[in-house]
């Protein structure tokens, strides 16, 4: 989803300063095995020209007035005669649109000018959408069957979903966060029957929490969709079907304030979207987590 938003702010540039975009795929992702372009845009593959020269603009951050300096400076380059401007490393839309409902139809737009999941990923979807129990039988396309989707994020370093952390134990969850799924829950449901449900999460506690509150819910059971970022540890499959199953629901809620869930509502073109920061993602504290101990009580603000 990070660089999916980074894909559309690097559209918004080009669109924004007349000039033609061109994206080169990291060595070694997956991404041309899922998605192809949409009908009218061309996609060549090899190196982009003058891949070999320095970024104009690496690795922007998201928040503070450097960052938006950073972006300013570029986009004054960008408006320059010069041939050729180079952003690398965009993981979020960094003409710093916030995450929001009011965005909905625009960043839609965006996506029908880049990108579409390919036939074979959306038969996948539909085998998806059928193993986590939301449909008997395969849906049609579009989706005919009116689910709502809950995204909860907790901490990777805590959720143990982070590749670097594959196969430690997860601590379980605080009150905090107890309080938060209950209340992500309850926002979710709003009345729904909780079969209707569809849960996607990077935390087993949070599942079995869930699943102890509401049997029904659907959620997957494989590890690899708990990764909802991890290219090198089963590769791009498991979050997409995942992103994909949410953005097919009639209705988002996203914890954390997170781009999976935004992103996929941008994507699906999901006009109920309700993002909320209710003490999912507290993070250890670095000096803590230098030193392995799971005390997860003190959040990092």
């Amino acid at each position: 989803a990070n660089s999916f938003a980074g894909l559309r702010g690097a559209l918004r540039f080009a669109e924004a300063t007349g000039r033609r975009l061109v994206v080169e795929w990291a060595p070694g992702g997956q991404e041309a095995n899922w998605l192809e372009p949409y009908h009218g845009i061309g996609w060549r593959f090899g190196p982009a020209p003058g891949s070999l020269r320095p970024s104009d603009l690496d690795s922007p951050r998201i928040f503070g007035a450097a960052a938006k300096r950073d972006v300013t400076r570029f986009v004054e380059l960008a408006r320059s005669p010069a041939p050729l401007v180079v952003a690398s490393n965009l993981y979020h839309d960094v003409s710093h649109t916030p995450m929001a409902a009011a965005n909905i139809s625009h960043c839609y737009a965006q996506y029908q000018r880049l990108f579409q999941p390919s036939p074979k990923l959306l038969e996948m979807v539909v085998d998806h959408i059928v193993e986590v129990g939301l449909c008997p039988r395969p849906p049609s396309l579009p989706f005919s069957c009116a689910w709502h989707g809950l995204q909860i994020r907790r901490s990777d370093h805590i959720a143990k979903s982070h590749p670097k952390h594959h196969g430690q134990r997860e601590p379980h969850l605080t009150s905090t966060e107890v309080r938060g799924v209950e209340r992500a829950l309850a926002e979710a449901v709003d009345g729904l029957d909780e079969r209707r449900l569809f849960l996607t999460t990077n935390s087993r506690a949070v599942q079995r929490h869930v699943a102890r509150l509401y049997p029904g819910v659907c959620t997957s059971k494989n590890a690899s969709h708990l990764r909802h970022s991890s290219p090198t540890t089963g590769g791009y499959l498991g979050p997409l079907l995942e992103f994909l199953t949410l953005a097919g629901s009639a209705r988002i809620v996203g914890t954390a304030g997170s781009s999976f869930a935004a992103e996929a509502a941008y994507f699906g073109n999901v006009q109920r979207l309700t993002l909320g920061d209710w003490g999912t993602f507290n993070m250890i504290a670095p000096a803590t987590r230098a030193f392995g101990t799971r005390n997860v009580s003190r959040p990092v603000l």
